[in-house]
């Protein structure tokens, strides 16, 4: 069995190869995680959008190009950082 570090979970699996069975729009906090892991980033306008990942990391992505979905998995949508609008955050 390979180390826990180079195991797949199954949320990137799910990711890799299956659609957005659905979408919800998140409250953004610079606190707070969401309840449920995000599968995937879309928005309608561009903009930046602060993130942090299911691993814990924080990053930021600059100009977010609007109207397709982003391959992310992520626990938080930052409110400080963010300037893209219209987000939406997929479910598995």
């Amino acid at each position: 069995m390979a180390p826990p570090a180079l195991q797949k979970s199954k949320t990137q699996d799910q990711l890799k190869n299956a659609p957005v069975r659905g979408a919800r729009v998140p409250v953004q906090s610079d606190t707070i995680d969401m309840a449920r892991v995000g599968l995937g980033l879309y928005v309608a306008v561009a903009g930046d959008v602060k993130l942090t990942g299911s691993d814990g990391s924080d990053f930021l992505m600059i100009d977010v190009a609007p109207g397709v979905w982003h391959a992310l998995e992520f626990i938080r949508v930052w409110s400080t950082g963010t300037d893209a609008t219209g987000i939406l955050v997929g479910n598995g």
